[in-house]
């Protein structure tokens, strides 16, 4: 009885440089007695996964982010995508919660943060964590700014 480790696997094989990319879908164990023991607690972890770059980029009103996450797909996985200034201050959280462990997903960014105000033109990056992995890319936001004559030229049109 008690916690600890049941159960090492040693892998061969692979170059000093790789990593390992196995999983386990399922489990059956017995203990010495021909006992079934409970296995809990099993996530397996997408293969893979690829953050694609925003576009467009620079964007003026709105953004599309796609990754795609390549795993097990009867699992979900914890998965995160969130916007952060040059600061490195989180402004937007995308998404936070779990996603199929297989497939391509989209997320369009308006501009805003969480409380729904627009922010500054500027340089921004985006980060999908999915478990312990994680990747970030750098994007610009662009904001045109209205010129006199259009808004003069709005202002007189609505006058006549």
């Amino acid at each position: 009885a008690g916690n600890g480790s049941l159960l090492r696997i040693p892998v061969t094989g692979l170059a000093e440089d790789a990593t390992p990319n196995a999983r386990i879908d399922a489990a059956k164990l017995s203990d010495a007695d021909a006992n079934k023991i409970e296995v809990s607690g099993v996530s397996p972890l997408p293969r893979s996964f690829a953050l694609e770059q925003n576009y467009p980029n620079p964007f003026n009103a709105a953004t599309v982010i796609t990754f795609s996450l390549d795993g097990a797909s009867a699992a979900r996985i914890d998965t995160k995508l969130n916007i952060f200034n040059v600061l490195g201050q989180k402004i937007k959280t995308l998404h936070d919660g779990e996603l199929p462990a297989q497939g391509s997903f989209s997320y369009t960014w308006d501009g805003t943060d969480n409380e729904g105000n627009g922010v500054a033109s500027g340089v921004y990056f985006y980060r999908l964590t999915m478990g312990d992995k994680h990747e970030s890319r750098k994007m610009v936001l662009l904001l045109r700014k209205k010129s006199v004559f259009q808004t003069d030229l709005r202002i007189w049109a609505h006058s006549l």
